[in-house]
Protein backbone atom coordinates (compact mmCIF):
# COMPACT_ATOMS: atom_id res chain seq x y z
CA UNK A 1 0.00 0.00 0.00
CA UNK A 2 1.31 3.27 -0.99
CA UNK A 3 1.55 5.89 1.75
CA UNK A 4 2.53 9.41 1.93
CA UNK A 5 4.40 10.95 4.36
CA UNK A 6 1.01 12.52 6.42
CA UNK A 7 -0.02 8.85 6.05
CA UNK A 8 2.84 7.64 7.71
CA UNK A 9 2.92 9.99 10.43
CA UNK A 10 -0.48 9.29 11.14
CA UNK A 11 0.27 6.06 11.28
CA UNK A 12 3.06 6.58 13.26
CA UNK A 13 1.44 8.54 15.73
CA UNK A 14 -2.06 6.11 16.37
CA UNK A 15 0.50 2.76 17.01
CA UNK A 16 2.82 4.88 19.40
CA UNK A 17 -0.61 6.13 20.79
CA UNK A 18 0.90 9.27 20.87
CA UNK A 19 -0.71 11.89 18.75
CA UNK A 20 0.68 14.90 19.85
CA UNK A 21 2.40 17.79 17.55
CA UNK A 22 5.79 16.81 19.36
CA UNK A 23 5.47 13.44 18.45
CA UNK A 24 4.55 13.59 15.02
CA UNK A 25 7.66 15.98 14.15
CA UNK A 26 9.50 13.15 15.81
CA UNK A 27 7.75 10.82 13.66
CA UNK A 28 8.64 13.09 10.28
CA UNK A 29 12.66 12.73 11.63
CA UNK A 30 12.76 8.93 12.67
CA UNK A 31 10.45 7.97 8.99
CA UNK A 32 12.97 10.02 7.15
CA UNK A 33 15.89 8.25 8.85
CA UNK A 34 14.46 4.95 8.11
CA UNK A 35 13.88 5.61 4.58
CA UNK A 36 17.48 6.70 3.85
CA UNK A 37 18.60 3.28 5.40
CA UNK A 38 16.39 1.05 3.72
CA UNK A 39 17.63 2.71 0.14
CA UNK A 40 21.04 2.46 1.79
CA UNK A 41 20.71 -1.08 2.50
CA UNK A 42 19.25 -2.37 -0.36
CA UNK A 43 19.03 -0.01 -3.31
CA UNK A 44 21.70 2.32 -5.03
CA UNK A 45 19.61 5.08 -6.15
CA UNK A 46 20.93 6.09 -9.79
CA UNK A 47 19.63 9.22 -12.49
CA UNK A 48 20.61 10.32 -15.49
CA UNK A 49 21.13 13.69 -16.07
CA UNK A 50 22.28 15.60 -19.02
CA UNK A 51 23.97 18.99 -20.02
CA UNK A 52 25.57 20.42 -23.10
CA UNK A 53 29.14 21.48 -23.80
CA UNK A 54 29.98 25.34 -24.40
CA UNK A 55 32.56 25.25 -26.64
CA UNK A 56 35.07 28.40 -28.46
CA UNK A 57 33.26 31.66 -29.77
CA UNK A 58 33.82 34.93 -30.18
CA UNK A 59 31.71 37.70 -28.45
CA UNK A 60 31.79 41.15 -28.31
CA UNK A 61 31.93 43.76 -25.87
CA UNK A 62 30.35 47.18 -25.83
CA UNK A 63 33.18 49.41 -24.49
CA UNK A 64 37.34 48.67 -24.66
CA UNK A 65 38.45 47.47 -21.35
CA UNK A 66 39.75 49.16 -18.69
CA UNK A 67 43.38 48.58 -17.81
CA UNK A 68 45.31 49.14 -14.18
CA UNK A 69 42.71 48.98 -11.75
CA UNK A 70 42.83 47.07 -8.62
CA UNK A 71 40.20 44.51 -7.80
CA UNK A 72 37.66 42.78 -9.81
CA UNK A 73 37.36 44.71 -13.29
CA UNK A 74 34.14 44.15 -15.26
CA UNK A 75 32.76 44.45 -18.71
CA UNK A 76 29.60 44.32 -20.61
CA UNK A 77 28.70 41.83 -23.31
CA UNK A 78 26.64 42.71 -26.59
CA UNK A 79 24.40 40.21 -26.03
CA UNK A 80 23.29 38.15 -22.94
CA UNK A 81 24.98 35.01 -21.83
CA UNK A 82 22.29 32.07 -22.82
CA UNK A 83 23.81 29.13 -21.29
CA UNK A 84 24.46 28.37 -17.58
CA UNK A 85 26.93 30.14 -15.47
CA UNK A 86 30.25 29.28 -15.42
CA UNK A 87 34.06 30.49 -15.99
CA UNK A 88 36.34 30.01 -18.54
CA UNK A 89 39.73 31.38 -20.31
CA UNK A 90 39.02 34.49 -22.55
CA UNK A 91 41.76 36.30 -24.92
CA UNK A 92 41.52 39.90 -25.38
CA UNK A 93 42.36 41.90 -28.04
CA UNK A 94 46.00 42.68 -27.09
CA UNK A 95 46.41 38.63 -26.39
CA UNK A 96 46.40 38.95 -22.77
CA UNK A 97 43.92 36.17 -21.43
CA UNK A 98 42.15 35.64 -18.02
CA UNK A 99 39.40 33.57 -16.18
CA UNK A 100 36.33 35.79 -16.79
CA UNK A 101 33.25 34.45 -15.07
CA UNK A 102 29.41 34.41 -16.95
CA UNK A 103 26.08 34.40 -15.65
CA UNK A 104 23.46 33.08 -17.48
CA UNK A 105 20.93 35.40 -18.96
CA UNK A 106 23.18 38.45 -18.10
CA UNK A 107 25.73 40.43 -20.25
CA UNK A 108 27.51 40.78 -17.52
CA UNK A 109 31.09 39.96 -16.94
CA UNK A 110 34.09 39.67 -14.54
CA UNK A 111 37.41 39.04 -14.07
CA UNK A 112 39.91 38.98 -10.86
CA UNK A 113 43.33 40.22 -12.61
CA UNK A 114 43.15 43.46 -14.28
CA UNK A 115 44.62 43.77 -17.92
CA UNK A 116 48.26 45.61 -18.44
CA UNK A 117 47.94 45.75 -22.17
CA UNK A 118 50.43 44.83 -24.08
CA UNK A 119 53.91 45.37 -23.14
CA UNK A 120 56.68 47.07 -25.48
CA UNK A 121 59.78 47.22 -24.29
CA UNK A 122 62.61 50.17 -24.65
CA UNK A 123 66.32 50.62 -24.72
CA UNK A 124 66.20 52.31 -21.57
CA UNK A 125 64.29 53.81 -18.54
CA UNK A 126 62.73 57.04 -19.79
CA UNK A 127 63.60 60.00 -18.26
CA UNK A 128 61.28 62.70 -17.23
CA UNK A 129 60.07 65.16 -19.62
CA UNK A 130 61.03 63.23 -22.29
CA UNK A 131 58.55 63.00 -25.05
CA UNK A 132 60.12 59.88 -27.19
CA UNK A 133 61.73 56.64 -26.13
CA UNK A 134 63.06 53.77 -28.40
CA UNK A 135 61.55 50.69 -28.67
CA UNK A 136 64.09 47.08 -28.44
CA UNK A 137 62.97 45.95 -31.96
CA UNK A 138 61.25 48.31 -34.53
CA UNK A 139 57.96 48.63 -34.84
CA UNK A 140 56.96 46.34 -37.90
CA UNK A 141 53.02 46.24 -38.47
CA UNK A 142 50.81 50.19 -39.91
CA UNK A 143 51.76 53.17 -38.32
CA UNK A 144 49.47 53.81 -35.77
CA UNK A 145 48.72 56.15 -32.49
CA UNK A 146 47.63 53.99 -29.26
CA UNK A 147 46.55 54.95 -25.77
CA UNK A 148 49.75 53.29 -23.68
CA UNK A 149 50.53 53.61 -20.13
CA UNK A 150 54.18 54.16 -18.06
CA UNK A 151 54.97 52.53 -15.27
CA UNK A 152 54.14 55.53 -13.12
CA UNK A 153 50.25 54.87 -14.56
CA UNK A 154 50.47 57.95 -16.20
CA UNK A 155 49.15 57.27 -20.08
CA UNK A 156 50.10 59.08 -23.60
CA UNK A 157 48.94 58.40 -27.17
CA UNK A 158 52.05 57.46 -28.60
CA UNK A 159 52.31 57.46 -32.30
CA UNK A 160 54.02 54.18 -33.51
CA UNK A 161 55.90 54.13 -37.22
CA UNK A 162 56.23 51.11 -39.10
CA UNK A 163 59.48 49.97 -39.44
CA UNK A 164 61.08 52.58 -36.61
CA UNK A 165 62.17 51.90 -32.90
CA UNK A 166 61.34 55.44 -32.30
CA UNK A 167 58.18 56.01 -30.43
CA UNK A 168 56.86 59.23 -29.29
CA UNK A 169 54.05 61.32 -27.40
CA UNK A 170 53.28 65.21 -26.70
CA UNK A 171 53.64 66.29 -23.01
CA UNK A 172 56.70 65.69 -21.20
CA UNK A 173 56.41 63.10 -18.26
CA UNK A 174 56.99 63.92 -14.93
CA UNK A 175 59.37 61.81 -13.53
CA UNK A 176 61.40 59.15 -14.58
CA UNK A 177 59.75 55.70 -15.71
CA UNK A 178 60.51 52.09 -16.24
CA UNK A 179 62.13 50.64 -19.91
CA UNK A 180 58.78 49.60 -20.88
CA UNK A 181 55.32 50.72 -22.17
CA UNK A 182 52.01 49.04 -21.94
CA UNK A 183 49.18 49.50 -25.56
CA UNK A 184 46.25 49.42 -23.94
CA UNK A 185 43.58 47.21 -26.26
CA UNK A 186 41.40 49.14 -28.23
CA UNK A 187 39.81 45.42 -29.41
CA UNK A 188 36.12 45.31 -28.27
CA UNK A 189 36.23 41.72 -29.39
CA UNK A 190 37.29 38.76 -27.10
CA UNK A 191 37.77 34.80 -27.83
CA UNK A 192 36.26 31.88 -25.43
CA UNK A 193 38.61 29.11 -25.38
CA UNK A 194 35.52 26.88 -24.57
CA UNK A 195 33.79 26.25 -20.93
CA UNK A 196 35.77 23.52 -19.27
CA UNK A 197 33.94 23.28 -15.92
CA UNK A 198 29.81 22.44 -15.39
CA UNK A 199 27.88 22.35 -12.20
CA UNK A 200 27.24 19.80 -11.17
CA UNK A 201 23.50 19.25 -10.66
CA UNK A 202 22.30 19.33 -6.86
CA UNK A 203 21.81 15.63 -4.90
CA UNK A 204 24.42 14.07 -6.55
CA UNK A 205 26.23 11.43 -4.17
CA UNK A 206 28.43 10.08 -6.02
CA UNK A 207 29.11 10.21 -9.73
CA UNK A 208 29.35 6.87 -11.34
CA UNK A 209 30.56 7.81 -15.00
CA UNK A 210 30.38 10.32 -17.64
CA UNK A 211 30.22 10.47 -21.28
CA UNK A 212 29.97 12.86 -24.25
CA UNK A 213 27.74 11.74 -27.55
CA UNK A 214 28.68 13.48 -30.52
CA UNK A 215 26.53 12.44 -33.39
CA UNK A 216 26.12 9.09 -33.22
CA UNK A 217 29.24 8.04 -31.25
CA UNK A 218 29.63 8.22 -27.66
CA UNK A 219 33.30 8.91 -26.07
CA UNK A 220 33.55 8.30 -22.32
CA UNK A 221 36.11 10.20 -20.06
CA UNK A 222 37.84 8.47 -17.58
CA UNK A 223 38.80 9.74 -14.00
CA UNK A 224 41.21 12.17 -12.87
CA UNK A 225 41.95 11.61 -8.91
CA UNK A 226 43.89 14.28 -7.63
CA UNK A 227 44.25 18.12 -8.17
CA UNK A 228 48.50 17.56 -8.83
CA UNK A 229 47.26 15.28 -11.96
CA UNK A 230 45.18 17.71 -12.82
CA UNK A 231 46.74 21.12 -12.82
CA UNK A 232 49.90 18.90 -14.27
CA UNK A 233 47.31 17.94 -17.29
CA UNK A 234 46.55 21.29 -17.82
CA UNK A 235 49.89 23.28 -18.07
CA UNK A 236 48.01 24.77 -21.26
CA UNK A 237 44.46 25.25 -22.91
CA UNK A 238 44.40 22.61 -25.18
CA UNK A 239 40.90 21.56 -26.62
CA UNK A 240 39.69 18.65 -29.18
CA UNK A 241 36.25 17.19 -30.15
CA UNK A 242 36.28 14.69 -27.72
CA UNK A 243 37.48 14.65 -24.16
CA UNK A 244 39.75 12.12 -22.79
CA UNK A 245 39.60 12.66 -19.16
CA UNK A 246 37.42 14.33 -16.45
CA UNK A 247 37.91 15.89 -12.46
CA UNK A 248 35.54 16.38 -10.07
CA UNK A 249 36.49 19.17 -7.87
CA UNK A 250 34.59 21.29 -6.09
CA UNK A 251 31.20 20.50 -7.39
CA UNK A 252 32.34 20.65 -10.61
CA UNK A 253 32.78 18.93 -13.64
CA UNK A 254 36.34 19.42 -15.63
CA UNK A 255 36.81 18.13 -19.23
CA UNK A 256 40.52 17.71 -20.58
CA UNK A 257 40.41 18.16 -23.12
CA UNK A 258 38.41 21.48 -23.45
CA UNK A 259 35.46 20.47 -26.40
CA UNK A 260 35.74 22.25 -29.19
CA UNK A 261 32.24 22.34 -30.08
CA UNK A 262 29.18 23.50 -28.39
CA UNK A 263 25.95 21.56 -28.30
CA UNK A 264 27.36 18.03 -27.70
CA UNK A 265 25.66 16.00 -24.98
CA UNK A 266 27.25 15.57 -21.65
CA UNK A 267 25.60 12.52 -20.22
CA UNK A 268 26.02 11.45 -16.64
CA UNK A 269 25.34 8.46 -14.37
CA UNK A 270 25.19 9.20 -10.81
CA UNK A 271 23.69 8.34 -7.16
CA UNK A 272 21.81 10.50 -5.75
CA UNK A 273 21.12 11.79 -2.61
CA UNK A 274 17.80 10.45 -0.79
CA UNK A 275 15.43 14.01 -0.55
CA UNK A 276 13.88 14.31 2.82
CA UNK A 277 10.27 13.78 2.77
CA UNK A 278 8.46 17.04 4.02
CA UNK A 279 5.84 17.54 2.23
CA UNK A 280 2.27 17.13 3.78
CA UNK A 281 -0.79 15.97 1.97
CA UNK A 282 -3.08 18.50 0.17
CA UNK A 283 -6.09 16.73 -0.12
CA UNK A 284 -9.51 17.97 -1.55
CA UNK A 285 -13.26 15.75 -0.45
CA UNK A 286 -17.03 16.55 0.01
CA UNK A 287 -16.62 17.00 3.48
CA UNK A 288 -13.45 19.43 3.12
CA UNK A 289 -13.31 21.08 -0.10
CA UNK A 290 -9.91 22.53 -1.09
CA UNK A 291 -11.40 23.16 -4.69
CA UNK A 292 -11.61 20.43 -7.71
CA UNK A 293 -9.77 19.71 -10.74
CA UNK A 294 -10.26 18.66 -14.54
CA UNK A 295 -7.92 17.06 -16.86
CA UNK A 296 -8.51 14.92 -20.06
CA UNK A 297 -7.20 11.60 -20.85
CA UNK A 298 -3.59 11.57 -22.85
CA UNK A 299 -3.15 15.21 -21.43
CA UNK A 300 -0.36 15.58 -18.54
CA UNK A 301 -2.00 19.01 -17.54
CA UNK A 302 -4.20 19.51 -14.69
CA UNK A 303 -6.62 22.24 -13.86
CA UNK A 304 -8.22 23.26 -10.22
CA UNK A 305 -11.03 25.15 -9.83
CA UNK A 306 -10.60 27.05 -6.25
CA UNK A 307 -7.53 25.21 -5.41
CA UNK A 308 -4.89 26.61 -3.48
CA UNK A 309 -1.28 24.35 -5.12
CA UNK A 310 1.26 26.45 -4.22
CA UNK A 311 0.11 29.32 -1.42
CA UNK A 312 -1.74 26.58 0.80
CA UNK A 313 -0.49 22.63 -0.24
CA UNK A 314 3.00 24.83 0.40
CA UNK A 315 4.38 23.02 -3.28
CA UNK A 316 6.51 25.44 -5.00
CA UNK A 317 5.96 27.34 -8.22
CA UNK A 318 8.29 26.66 -11.66
CA UNK A 319 10.14 23.92 -10.07
CA UNK A 320 11.10 20.29 -11.43
CA UNK A 321 9.44 18.59 -8.70
CA UNK A 322 10.39 14.75 -9.79
CA UNK A 323 13.10 14.83 -7.36
CA UNK A 324 10.63 14.65 -4.55
CA UNK A 325 8.25 12.02 -5.86
CA UNK A 326 5.11 14.34 -5.75
CA UNK A 327 1.94 12.41 -6.66
CA UNK A 328 -1.57 13.35 -7.57
CA UNK A 329 -4.58 11.07 -7.57
CA UNK A 330 -7.95 11.83 -9.55
CA UNK A 331 -10.97 10.50 -6.96
CA UNK A 332 -13.38 7.71 -9.20
CA UNK A 333 -15.40 7.86 -10.57
CA UNK A 334 -14.76 11.03 -12.02
CA UNK A 335 -10.72 10.48 -12.12
CA UNK A 336 -9.39 6.94 -12.23
CA UNK A 337 -7.89 6.74 -8.75
CA UNK A 338 -4.14 6.05 -10.14
CA UNK A 339 -1.06 8.12 -8.19
CA UNK A 340 0.47 10.36 -11.06
CA UNK A 341 3.69 11.96 -10.69
CA UNK A 342 4.25 15.58 -10.48
CA UNK A 343 6.66 17.56 -12.56
CA UNK A 344 6.00 21.02 -11.69
CA UNK A 345 3.55 23.29 -10.23
CA UNK A 346 2.36 26.54 -12.28
CA UNK A 347 0.19 28.47 -10.41
CA UNK A 348 -2.67 27.77 -7.58
CA UNK A 349 -4.66 26.46 -10.13
CA UNK A 350 -2.49 24.57 -12.66
CA UNK A 351 0.08 21.98 -12.80
CA UNK A 352 2.01 19.48 -14.87
CA UNK A 353 2.31 15.81 -14.69
CA UNK A 354 5.56 13.48 -15.87
CA UNK A 355 2.92 11.66 -17.21
CA UNK A 356 -0.57 12.26 -18.93
CA UNK A 357 -3.77 10.94 -17.47
CA UNK A 358 -4.61 7.20 -18.57
CA UNK A 359 -8.66 6.09 -18.12
CA UNK A 360 -11.24 8.26 -16.17
CA UNK A 361 -11.10 11.97 -18.07
CA UNK A 362 -11.54 13.61 -14.98
CA UNK A 363 -13.43 16.37 -17.29
CA UNK A 364 -14.63 18.29 -14.52
CA UNK A 365 -15.15 18.77 -10.44
CA UNK A 366 -13.00 15.97 -9.84
CA UNK A 367 -11.77 16.00 -5.95
CA UNK A 368 -8.42 14.52 -5.35
CA UNK A 369 -5.45 13.89 -3.19
CA UNK A 370 -2.03 15.44 -3.19
CA UNK A 371 1.43 14.41 -1.59
CA UNK A 372 4.62 13.11 -1.22
CA UNK A 373 6.06 9.60 -1.37
CA UNK A 374 9.08 7.54 -0.07
CA UNK A 375 11.40 6.34 -3.19
CA UNK A 376 11.04 3.13 -1.73
CA UNK A 377 8.47 0.37 -3.52
CA UNK A 378 4.74 1.40 -2.49
CA UNK A 379 4.35 -2.34 -1.88
CA UNK A 380 7.19 -1.68 1.31
CA UNK A 381 5.64 1.74 2.75
CA UNK A 382 4.33 0.02 5.94
CA UNK A 383 8.02 -1.13 6.55
CA UNK A 384 9.49 2.76 7.05
CA UNK A 385 6.75 2.70 9.87
CA UNK A 386 7.43 -0.01 11.79
CA UNK A 387 11.12 0.74 11.54
CA UNK A 388 10.66 3.42 12.86
CA UNK A 389 8.43 2.73 15.91
CA UNK A 390 11.04 0.06 16.22
CA UNK A 391 13.66 2.32 16.75
CA UNK A 392 11.10 4.52 19.13
CA UNK A 393 10.19 1.80 21.58
CA UNK A 394 13.99 0.58 21.82
CA UNK A 395 15.35 4.34 22.57
CA UNK A 396 12.75 6.82 23.09
CA UNK A 397 9.50 5.72 24.98
CA UNK A 398 11.44 2.53 25.92
CA UNK A 399 9.15 -0.49 25.68
CA UNK A 400 10.64 -3.81 25.35
CA UNK A 401 7.45 -5.77 24.11
CA UNK A 402 6.25 -3.06 21.75
CA UNK A 403 9.74 -2.81 20.27
CA UNK A 404 9.90 -6.43 20.15
CA UNK A 405 6.67 -6.79 17.92
CA UNK A 406 7.53 -3.90 15.56
CA UNK A 407 10.46 -5.29 15.26
CA UNK A 408 9.02 -8.44 13.72
CA UNK A 409 7.08 -6.70 11.90
CA UNK A 410 9.95 -4.69 10.34
CA UNK A 411 11.87 -8.19 10.04
CA UNK A 412 8.86 -9.54 7.96
CA UNK A 413 8.60 -6.93 5.55
CA UNK A 414 12.51 -7.18 4.72
CA UNK A 415 12.44 -10.44 3.82
CA UNK A 416 9.36 -9.85 1.78
CA UNK A 417 11.46 -6.94 -0.13
CA UNK A 418 14.10 -9.17 -0.36
CA UNK A 419 12.61 -11.48 -2.09
CA UNK A 420 10.00 -9.72 -4.10
CA UNK A 421 12.94 -7.69 -5.16
CA UNK A 422 15.45 -10.54 -6.01
CA UNK A 423 12.84 -11.99 -8.19
CA UNK A 424 11.87 -8.94 -10.59
CA UNK A 425 13.89 -7.21 -12.89
CA UNK A 426 14.28 -3.70 -11.67
CA UNK A 427 15.36 -0.64 -13.92
CA UNK A 428 18.46 0.74 -12.88
CA UNK A 429 18.35 4.16 -15.06
CA UNK A 430 16.05 6.56 -13.90
CA UNK A 431 16.16 8.50 -17.05
CA UNK A 432 14.94 12.56 -15.74
CA UNK A 433 12.89 11.76 -13.01
CA UNK A 434 12.62 9.22 -10.24
CA UNK A 435 9.42 7.02 -10.42
CA UNK A 436 6.34 5.46 -7.50
CA UNK A 437 6.70 2.11 -8.77
CA UNK A 438 10.40 1.20 -7.76
CA UNK A 439 12.13 2.09 -11.77
CA UNK A 440 14.56 4.43 -8.87
CA UNK A 441 16.12 1.41 -7.26
CA UNK A 442 18.11 -1.42 -7.93
CA UNK A 443 18.81 -4.80 -5.66
CA UNK A 444 22.68 -4.09 -3.69
CA UNK A 445 22.12 -7.74 -1.63
CA UNK A 446 19.18 -9.98 -0.89
CA UNK A 447 20.76 -11.90 2.04
CA UNK A 448 21.28 -8.79 4.09
CA UNK A 449 19.18 -8.74 7.65
CA UNK A 450 19.27 -6.99 11.02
Amino acid sequence: MALSLTKMVSQFATLSQNNTTANKTLAGQLLNQEHRYLLLRYFDNERSFTMTTVGPQVLTITATPVVGVTGNQTATLEATWPYPSCQQLVVFGDSEQRTVFFTQNSTNIYWQSSLQGQQFLTTNVIAVGATSATLVSPWTTASQSSTASFSDGSTKTITFTQNSATISWIGGLVEQVQAFVYVIPTNTSISCVGVQSYRMPANISKLKTSSITIGQLVYIAYPINSIQEWVKLNALPYTASYPAYFFLYNDELKFWPIPSATGEIISLYAQINTPDLTYEDYVSTSVAPNGTVSASVGSNIITGSGTTFSSVGTFPLNTDLTFNNIFISLTPPGGDGLNYQVQSVQSDTSLTLFKPIVYAPATSSVYFSMGQYPLLDPNFHDAIVYGALRTYFSSIAKDTDKAGYFGGLYQERLQRMEFYLSSKQVNVDLGSSPRQSNPNLYLQSNSSSL
